[in-house]
């Protein structure tokens, strides 16, 4: 779970993206048996006093979301 104080969604977006990226180039640069893979969701709030649990909710269902993307492309 990455925290982003008074971030921006498109600092979140960047950060899964990078991370992504990186999983995918040591896929690429070491040969072992299998390949990593990830699955990230994120969440935003505006209100200092929300319910982070709500957070946590949204965020894991996001996750959820990018991981059925995920398969769906490696089937096809």
């Amino acid at each position: 779970m990455v925290i982003i104080p008074h971030g921006v969604e498109s600092t979140a977006i960047e950060a899964i993206r990078k991370i992504k990226n990186n999983v995918d180039v040591f896929n690429k640069t070491n040969k072992f048996p299998f390949h990593l893979s990830i699955s990230a969701g994120y969440a935003m709030s505006t209100e200092k006093t929300g319910n982070i649990m709500n957070l946590f909710k949204e965020a894991d269902a996001n996750m959820y979301q990018d991981k059925a993307l995920y398969h769906q492309g490696a089937e096809t």
